[in-house]
């Protein structure tokens, strides 16, 4: 800095992995490409960073904590936004910060350091700004009010709380009637904010809820002036015969307004060049100053009762004789005719220099003066219709050309002293004015016509898209049918996870003047951050992209990167809504398939489940009987006595197994005796006891006694405390006692 003039600030910047000499690039931080003011701004910065050779990269983000529907979900974008992929940015303050504090946007700037920044229209503490002189403009607004139409009660409908340009002009309008001697009536101001919506409440409160009297209503900016300008119309309130209306900016709609708004132009073109010229000087650590304030304008239109200039100057001026003919001007009048004809045609909205050459004027007013002096016929209807052709070209205003005649005739006509250079001059200028009518008739038609074309080929690609379910068509179809909108290079990507945004982000489809690039299967994987993979954007040419968000609602879900070929920025922001719900309406399907898919294998692992465990079963009720089987042995251990070991849990199934091994036991060993050992039975409950009284019943009828070997105490306050009488059944508390009763009982009968 201790190099550089007192007050200039310089940086400079080297991105990491751009090599040396490589063509810079400027990263543009804009809220929407298609809002009035944002798309005179723009323009600008495309224009210089063609004109100097650089790379653009525009960042359409939404404004920070937009309260407007899912906008806000649109500043993830600015995440995204780093040193890997810029060398510069121009942030346009102006409309991302309309709904945040100078502290956080100051908060917000201050995370892409260090690369050299530089912002448009609100200034922040340490980054060069380009600004516009808000009081100057709403001065001129209120001087031309109280002065030219008389008016004392002037309204004042504000922009956001708290945002710098708003409050600069709020500021201006007090002052002003302040200077006038006039009161500052708070009935007669109105919060709002930067939209429709705010002129149109700001209408009904002053004549509906406050019913106060008003003459002349001024706004923060033309959004809210037109908002006013309907609200008034839908009242039946002439504009500008019963109150006047003026408004701030000058953008395309406040033109064509009925009645066309008066207004405060500000140069929004020149901010967009200016501003990149100077993050181009910062990159080159070049020193720039802190602040550069560009002038505004008032522009007198009808809104406010006044005709506009071009009108107004429809004059012949004092006829003198001594004024000198056009061949004779002095250079000092022909340069001052001549910068006063560039003055009239300066158009905010188009680029001049890059319209017509330096020496339209000169041409313009030799061919007149040729024609003039019956040197020549033919020549300055020729040289005008090849002008307005250029300008045509350019999207520039034709109609501001009658202002260029009107300067031409005011100066040519008071020097001509005979009626037929007199009636020359006339029959030039009305063939004029007819050729700039018919030129701006064709104009207007042949841009409604293409913006009609335009539109339906974006209903058509609307309609394609959301019949589209599968995403790999999807792509097919995006690949095929952008480029009829004029768009040479387009990139989707898809975040990978559920961050925002993700580390890492998926591109799934990417086509640009060569044709459409060939990825992976299933897309391929990239840092977020660097929004593209490596090697993807040329680097043998410049280029300009637009990077949007894709989110449905508050579901992110990537971003994509169109190449700017049209001018008119709805094509972008109707493009990402479009991307946006077919992307989400195809991802829903393929989650769909792959729920159904998932469905469809879980049922198939059931079913295989399902039959495994039946096998399972199958084979576990076999080892069962296997084992219930074996549990139950008959074993005999005398002649005419056996014995019946039970282990383990006894259900009604195995009592019915157990009586049948021990009826059949009994008979094929001819016992008179049968032990049934429970001491392995673990619980007897009434089941188990009942089973034992029957099996007991059932050998008696065979010639058998059954004895009960194993009744352990708990056993037998069980068997009384469940009531079931076993009193026909010997009891034994161990096997030993059961084999010492049979034996007794067999020493008995042979005794017999």
């Amino acid at each position: 800095m201790a190099d550089h003039p007192s007050g200039m600030m310089a940086q400079r910047n080297t991105r990491p992995g751009r090599p040396a000499g490589s063509r810079p690039t400027i990263g543009l931080l804009i809220g929407r490409l298609d809002e009035q003011y944002q798309a005179a701004v723009w323009p600008g910065v495309a224009d210089l960073a063609a004109e100097q050779d650089v790379n653009l990269l525009c960042f359409a983000g939404e404004s920070l904590r937009s309260p407007y529907g899912f906008e806000a979900y649109g500043n993830v974008l600015y995440d995204l936004v780093s040193a890997e992929t810029v060398d510069g940015l121009v942030i346009l303050s102006g409309s991302i910060g309309h709904f945040v504090q100078a502290e956080e946007l100051r908060q917000f700037c201050e995370r892409y350091r260090p690369l050299p920044m530089v912002n448009i229209a609100l200034a922040v503490e340490g980054i060069p700004a380009v600004l516009v002189d808000n009081d100057r403009g709403v001065r001129e607004a209120i001087t031309h009010l109280v002065e030219v139409h008389g008016y004392r009660r002037i309204a004042f409908i504000r922009g956001p709380a708290g945002h710098p340009e708003a409050e600069a002009r709020y500021r201006a309008y007090a002052d002003s009637l302040a200077g006038y001697g006039l009161p500052l009536d708070p009935s007669l101001v109105v919060a709002g904010d930067f939209t429709l919506e705010a002129g149109v409440e700001g209408i009904r409160l002053l004549i509906d809820e406050r019913k106060v009297e008003w003459e002349a209503v001024v706004t923060a900016d033309d959004t809210i002036a037109l908002g006013a300008l309907e609200a008034l119309q839908a009242r039946g309130i002439r504009v500008p015969y019963d109150v006047a209306v003026v408004g701030f900016d000058d953008t395309e709609d406040a033109r064509f307004a009925t009645p066309p708004l008066t207004t405060v132009r500000q140069p929004l073109y020149e901010q967009g060049w200016q501003a990149s010229e100077m993050v181009l000087a910062l990159i080159g650590g070049e020193a720039v100053p802190p602040q550069v304030v560009l002038p505004t304008e008032l522009v007198l239109r009808q809104s406010c009762g006044c005709f506009s200039e071009a009108t107004l100057q429809v004059t012949a001026g004092q006829v003198t004789d001594a004024a000198p003919a056009p061949a004779a001007f002095p250079s000092e009048h022909r340069e001052a005719m001549l910068a006063e004809m560039a003055e009239a045609v300066r158009d905010p909205l188009l680029d001049h220099a890059r319209a017509l050459d330096p020496g339209w004027a000169d041409r313009l007013l030799n061919g007149f003066t040729a024609e003039l002096k019956g040197e020549v016929r033919g020549v300055f209807l020729p040289v005008l219709d090849e002008i307005l052709r250029r300008v045509a070209s350019a999207g520039g205003d034709i109609n501001l050309w009658q202002g260029a005649l009107s300067v031409l005739r005011r100066h040519v006509l008071p020097s001509l002293t005979s009626k037929e250079s007199a009636a020359r001059c006339e029959d030039l200028w009305h063939q004029a004015r007819v050729l700039i009518g018919e030129t701006a008739q064709r104009a207007q038609a042949q841009q409604r016509l293409q913006a009609e074309q335009q539109a339906q080929r974006l209903r058509e690609i609307s309609q394609a898209l959301i019949t589209t379910a599968d995403v790999e068509q999807l792509m097919d179809l995006v690949a095929q049918e952008v480029p009829r909108l004029g768009i040479r290079r387009c990139y989707l990507s898809l975040y990978e996870g559920k961050e925002a945004p993700p580390p890492q982000s998926r591109l799934i489809l990417a086509y640009d003047e060569r044709g459409r690039s060939e990825l992976p299967a299933g897309g391929q994987l990239f840092p977020s951050r660097q929004l593209l993979p490596s090697g993807m954007l040329p680097q043998e040419q410049r280029y300009s992209i637009a990077v949007e968000p894709l989110h449905f609602r508050d579901d992110q879900i990537g971003f994509s990167l169109i190449g700017m070929g049209p001018r008119d920025g709805s094509v972008y922001e109707t493009l990402r809504g479009q991307l946006s719900s077919a992307l989400k309406g195809a991802l829903l399907f393929r989650e769909r398939e792959q729920l159904l898919a998932d469905n469809a294998r879980a049922v198939d692992e059931m079913r295989r489940l399902n039959q495994d465990l039946q096998r399972t079963l199958d084979t576990q009720e076999q080892l069962l009987e296997t084992i219930r089987a074996l549990s139950t042995p008959v074993v005999p251990l005398l002649k005419r006595v056996i014995l019946l070991p039970l282990v383990g849990h006894i259900d009604t199934e195995r009592a019915r197994q157990i009586m049948d091994q021990l009826l059949t036991g009994i008979q094929e060993h001819r016992a008179h005796i049968a032990i049934v050992d429970i001491t392995g039975v673990p619980i007897v409950d009434t089941s188990v006891a009942n089973s034992l009284l029957q099996a007991a019943q059932a050998a008696r009828l065979l010639g058998a006694e059954v004895v009960l070997a194993g009744i352990r105490p708990d056993v037998a306050q069980t068997i009384v405390g469940l009531g079931v009488d076993l009193s026909g059944i010997a009891t034994e508390n161990n096997l030993q006692s059961g084999v010492e009763y049979a034996l007794r009982r067999l020493s008995s009968e042979l005794a017999t």
